[in-house]
């Protein structure tokens, strides 16, 4: 499953893609990203 889903994010960073959906077919979750209201004023160092 990593192989394929290495290829799979590889062919999405040669695309014109802006947007990645993950989901799952269990019941058990799994939630990431940013609130960007939150990060307003954040530096990256």
């Amino acid at each position: 499953m990593a192989t394929e889903l290495l290829q799979t994010f590889q062919s999405i960073l040669e695309s014109d893609a802006r947007v990645v959906i993950l989901a799952s077919t269990t019941s058990k979750a799994f939630c990431s990203g940013a609130d960007i209201k939150a990060r307003n004023g954040v530096t990256e160092h």
